[in-house]
């Protein structure tokens, strides 16, 4: 986990770490800039880059306006599913810091590229709410389950993806990666029912805690369905948002071809290859909206589009970020216990 200071608050870590891991901590940063760089290079090679500009240029500003508040009401929507999951868990929080935790997240994520994560700024942002174990689990837990979610959106709509790949190549992708999230969020849920000596070793105690809490928000009646159907929800409006966009620039896409291809495009730019998604997302939107015969032009331009929507919304949290700097934490020893561990 990264680590994130203020000038008054305490990093995410409990134990302070020398500025001689800085350089090592950097590298992953930098070999996801040296990706997005040469994937958004490659398509801008093998793309009329002129024309995007005028396509770009020629967008709708009204379909822009929309998208960014609707991307805006989404963040607030997000932040009520993880007051759920939170609440699951036991804990409780305003779901005005939970908003403001989203949107410092959203422009960490998005507007900022450094190694601090937007979910480690989630976690910071609990600092002095609750335990680092419980502000952890609440973020991973939420982060598994929106993940889960959108693997879900992507194999509902493998019978209509199937009517637009020919070759089949498609249908196969999202049928490996739903089957590989599945395996994994299973193997997740059930590490601590591990037998023998490897239930016991010592680096899986944190994993097995998560996974019992993982099962305690997905498999309870509340908040179990809520959860899941709210990030479906979230999802599919990000498909609509792309619609939208590409609207606004006079592409010939329905909406339902967008519900189908969006939620694999977003699985793949959740890959944590590249800076944010950047070249993943344009690669994959490019790829995915060929088979409706959109020209590559304009798929790239909707992929930027998109992306600069995600950090229009990412700049209120900059301006909570310096908001949140200058206030002063209390001492770690105001923190309420723990949950006892498994």
């Amino acid at each position: 986990m990264t680590h994130a200071h203020t000038d008054t608050g305490n990093p995410i870590a409990y134990e302070p770490q020398s500025n001689e891991d800085e350089p090592a901590r950097m590298w992953p940063l930098l070999a996801k800039i040296a990706v997005s760089v040469a994937v958004l290079g490659w398509i801008g090679y093998n793309t009329d880059l002129i024309a995007v500009a005028g396509v770009m240029a020629a967008a709708d500003p009204g379909y822009l306006a929309i998208s960014v508040g609707w991307f805006a009401v989404l963040l607030i929507v997000q932040a009520g599913r993880w007051g759920l999951v939170l609440t699951a868990l036991g804990v409780a929080l305003p779901l005005t810091l939970r908003v403001r935790s989203f949107y410092i997240g959203q422009f960490f994520n998005q507007t900022l590229p450094s190694t601090i994560g937007g979910d480690a700024m989630r976690i910071w942002m609990l600092r002095d709410k609750v335990s680092l174990r419980d502000a952890a689990h609440g973020v991973l837990c939420d982060r598994l389950v929106a993940l889960f979610s959108m693997l879900l959106l992507s194999v509902a709509g493998l019978p209509w993806l199937a009517e637009l790949d020919n070759d089949g190549r498609a249908v196969i992708s999202v049928s490996a990666a739903f089957a590989a999230g599945f395996i994994a969020m299973l193997g997740i849920a059930c590490l601590d029912l591990l037998p023998g000596p490897l239930a016991r070793h010592k680096w899986l105690t944190p994993a097995r805690a998560l996974s019992v809490d993982l099962r305690r928000v997905l498999l309870n009646i509340h908040p179990g369905p809520a959860v899941v159907l709210i990030s479906v929800l979230v999802h599919a409006n990000a498909a609509v948002v792309v619609w939208w966009l590409a609207l606004g620039l006079d592409a010939h896409v329905t909406l339902w071809q967008c519900l189908v291809l969006v939620p694999p495009i977003m699985v793949v730019s959740a890959i944590p290859i590249s800076v944010a998604g950047w070249g993943v997302r344009e690669g994959a939107m490019v790829a995915a909206f060929s088979l409706t015969g959109m020209p590559a032009e304009t798929a790239f331009a909707t992929s930027l589009l998109f992306g600069l929507t995600l950090v229009a919304i990412g700049l209120p949290g900059g301006i909570l970020w310096l908001l949140e700097r200058g206030a002063t934490a209390p001492p770690r020893s105001d923190l309420p216990p723990p949950r006892s561990s498994i």
